[in-house]
């Protein structure tokens, strides 16, 4: 089991329910907000190791959360979701959560969700 305490931000509650679910199966306390206006001066950044952000979170918008987030604790880790599929969203988190590299953007595990996708179509034969 995994440790660490994630913020979901995003406009779906949907997808973020479905991927918090996922994040607390594996062991992560987890805090959803789809108010993303009132995000930045209502949460604690030394509360949050991840904020994930949903695809709609960019800009200015993206930059304000972070950077209020970030004046609390320089060391969150920031994971743009790319895609609203539970399974690469909880990758994307753990490799957060286990990467050294605070600012760095996680992007890898996109990539490797998508070759063991790849990889399973190919041997079940669709490809």
């Amino acid at each position: 089991m995994m440790t660490g305490r994630v913020l979901l931000l995003g406009r779906r509650p949907r997808v973020l329910d479905q991927l918090a679910d996922a994040l607390r199966r594996v062991g992560l306390q987890v805090r959803q907000e789809t108010d993303l206006d009132g995000a930045a001066t209502r949460i604690d950044g030394s509360t949050v190791d991840v904020v994930a952000l949903g695809r709609g979170v960019t800009g200015a918008r993206r930059k304000a959360i972070v950077n209020a987030l970030r004046a609390k604790n320089p060391d969150l880790r920031v994971v743009d979701g790319l895609a609203p599929i539970t399974a690469l969203l909880v990758a994307q988190v753990q490799e957060a959560l286990t990467t050294p590299a605070p600012e760095s953007r996680i992007v890898s595990a996109a990539g490797m969700f998508c070759r063991r996708r790849a990889a399973r179509f190919t041997a079940s034969g669709f490809w």
